[in-house]
């Protein structure tokens, strides 16, 4: 195994952690089998070197990714660094699932974070208690980083 297969090889598995996922999820997502998804990313004797079927698979499941650093190395991980605060088609922000439709497979099942089941509905009186602050959120606002159904994330910072 040469220089330029561990390098794809690590670049694959850069991919899979960036967007949290396990093997299993990152091969329902693009279609490649579970076991050839194994042998590419193995670093032992048994492994197998990605072919332009399963290029084109990871570049189709997931569009932000830059397909020269993918396969070369060549530029940044994403298409751009900069993240895009509002999408171009023009849906509706805060219409329920907008930002994750019905039709993409639920993927909870395989992050690697564990679900917490829901709390039982006791009746028991619920006591609010409001918390006010003094601060100026301005000053004190380091960033705020907003997490999306889609496994992406926005992080906004204050202008100084």
């Amino acid at each position: 195994m040469d220089l330029q297969e561990q390098e794809q090889r690590m670049r694959i598995k850069q991919v899979i952690s960036h967007y949290h996922l396990t093997q299993a999820a990152f091969s329902d997502k693009t279609g490649i089998d579970k076991t050839s998804l194994s042998f590419i990313v193995a670093n032992g004797k048994r492994t197998q070197q990605p072919n332009e079927k399963h290029w084109q698979r990871i570049e189709q499941a997931f569009p932000d990714i830059n397909p020269d650093w993918l396969r070369t190395g060549t530029g940044t991980m994403l298409l751009s660094e900069k993240p895009i605060l509002f999408p171009t088609d023009n849906r509706d922000l805060f219409a329920h699932n907008s930002l994750n439709p019905t039709n993409q497979p639920n993927d909870l099942k395989y992050r690697k974070e564990k679900v917490v089941q829901k709390a039982e509905n006791k009746d028991e009186k619920l006591h609010y208690q409001s918390i006010s602050s003094q601060l100026s959120l301005s000053e004190n606002i380091d960033k705020v980083i907003i997490l999306f159904k889609n496994k992406t994330h926005v992080v906004l910072v204050p202008e100084e």
